[in-house]
């Protein structure tokens, strides 16, 4: 029993020795997998049926060279234009959009460099009501953000959705069924489906 007794606490000395340096090297080799960036989407209000509302970027410690996201709205009754924000160019990159089999519109953020994405705006989205768009909010939902630092290795993001809502009266009870921009959702990205047949974030180039 002794003998028993003094080997388990031998072995629990020795891993509490251990364990300190274990979580060193965990974080040595985690990196920006520890750190998560952001990204999201305001709420406002539109007065008119056109409006423009900026996609922002937040690195929280994170090294991001490139980005992706999918955008899920109405799209019978809005209209969505996209341009480079400031932040993206002064990285030098620049902004693709597809629309997906399913309506979604995936947006990606990159350039042949290395450079890493400063905090700012990304995108700039231009929104367009349709004539028969009723007054009432309206998700923009940010869905599979994906993002990676300058050797093409995913960083967590969290994506924070907005909603625009157009002015005047509207209905009670309008449903949010993509979101209503409350909840950030965490990403550890490793297995997304990108632009049909091909990923398109991979090693960046030195």
């Amino acid at each position: 029993m002794y003998i028993l007794k003094h080997s388990a606490q031998r072995t629990l000395h020795g891993f509490g020795r251990a364990l300190p340096f274990c979580v060193l090297i965990a974080v040595l080799v985690s990196g920006d997998r520890l750190l998560a960036a952001d990204i999201s989407i305001p709420r406002t209000v539109a007065h008119s049926t056109n409006v423009s509302l900026d996609v922002s970027y937040t690195a929280l410690g994170a090294s991001v060279a490139g980005l992706q996201f999918d955008l899920k709205y109405d799209r019978s009754a809005v209209t969505i234009t996209a341009s480079a924000g400031p932040a993206a160019a002064t990285a030098g990159k620049s902004l693709s959009s597809n629309v997906l089999p399913n309506g979604i519109t995936r947006f990606l953020i990159v350039g042949f460099n290395q450079n890493v994405i400063p905090d700012g705006v990304i995108v700039v989205l231009s929104i367009q009501f349709a004539v028969n768009a009723h007054p009432g909010p309206y998700p923009l939902r940010i869905i599979n953000p994906f993002a990676t630092n300058a050797t093409g290795q995913g960083v967590p993001i969290l994506a924070h959705s907005g909603r625009i809502v157009k002015a005047g009266r509207h209905e009670r009870g309008r449903d949010d069924e993509t979101g209503d921009g409350d909840v950030a959702d965490l990403h550890f990205l490793p297995e997304l489906p990108l632009f049909p047949a091909r990923r398109i974030l991979p090693s960046l180039p030195l």
